[in-house]
């Protein structure tokens, strides 16, 4: 017996209804059983995220300041961190003594050149060139004590002048040239603007490096870390660290803007100095916090530096 030719195939409303009702509470249930991992993975990777951005700038300070003059270091504390110091672009061991084309470095009257020991480095961003600043034996970074102070640079003021080639308890002097080749194979001749380093005003002679060391540095470097615990409305701080270079080399230690950015986010920083913890050994303390999403991940980080001068 054939069907009715009048009746067509298909679904009724109440079976469609049913059909979108079952969909709307299966979508409902797995939204509530994957809401829970989807925002487990959200946040972790948000952490991964923070933690990677910390540590890669907490790293790239420690790798900058493992490189930096000895003593240079100097810190600016308070709502915004200033941390100052000299970057080494090369540094070798000059001649001490010697007569004829075995040229030392005098300490007992104003000079001009000396041999290096052995082969400047030629690597990139290491090579000695015309205008870079010659350090012999730092002292010192704060502005009260201008004793063997790279900050005195081409400066003149209380107890120091380093305008002039023979002022008192100057260090610095202005490389003319990259080094020549000697007679000697293991040896090449530096030249840099006069300068009688060290002068002892009392004494009448200047005072060198206690390993006979000298350092080849450009401009001062400084990380300026702006933190700021007020959120914005996704929970993330506006705070900033950055690094300023090319503003030039001052006694009393700068606050300069600008620069490039290191990391955001940054919503407490904390950056302290030790000296001399042990000898020569100088430790700097880094302390920084990273928020976003409400979320905050914090590093510490210790950087041990050289400071035998």
């Amino acid at each position: 017996m054939r069907g009715d030719p009048h009746k067509s195939a298909g679904i009724t409303i109440i079976e469609l209804v049913v059909v979108v009702s079952l969909l709307a509470i299966i979508s409902a249930v797995a939204a509530l059983v994957l809401r829970g991992p989807l925002q487990a993975y959200a946040d972790t990777s948000r952490r991964a995220e923070l933690t990677d951005q910390a540590d890669t700038a907490l790293r790239r300070i420690g790798r900058d300041l493992r490189s930096a003059l000895p003593n240079s270091i100097r810190v600016i504390s308070g709502a915004t961190t200033y941390l100052e110091f000299f970057p080494v672009r090369t540094a070798g061991r000059y001649r001490a003594e010697g007569t004829g084309t075995a040229d030392p470095l005098s300490f007992n009257a104003t000079d001009t050149t000396f041999n290096i020991l052995g082969t400047p480095s030629s690597a990139p961003g290491q090579v000695i060139q015309a205008n870079d600043i010659l350090v012999v034996r730092n002292d010192a970074s704060a502005a009260t004590d201008v004793r063997a102070n790279a900050y005195t640079y081409n400066q003149s003021g209380a107890g120091f002048n380093c305008t002039v080639a023979n002022g008192a308890n100057c260090n610095t002097a202005t490389i003319t040239g990259a080094p020549a080749a000697t007679a000697d194979p293991n040896e090449f001749k530096l030249t840099f603007g006069s300068r009688q380093f060290n002068f002892d005003t009392t004494a009448g002679r200047g005072f060198g490096s206690p390993g006979n060391r000298f350092y080849v540095v450009t401009q001062p470097v400084t990380y300026v870390c702006a933190p700021s615990n007020v959120l914005d409305a996704s929970g993330n701080s506006p705070g900033t660290l950055k690094r300023v270079t090319n503003y030039g080399v001052t006694l009393a230690q700068p606050t300069p803007a600008g620069g490039d950015l290191v990391a955001g986010n940054v919503s407490a920083c904390t950056i302290g100095y030790s000296a001399n913890v042990s000898g020569y050994t100088g430790l700097v303390v880094l302390k920084l916090s990273l928020t976003r999403g409400n979320e905050t991940v914090s590093l510490y980080h210790e950087v041990h530096v050289n400071n035998a001068p």
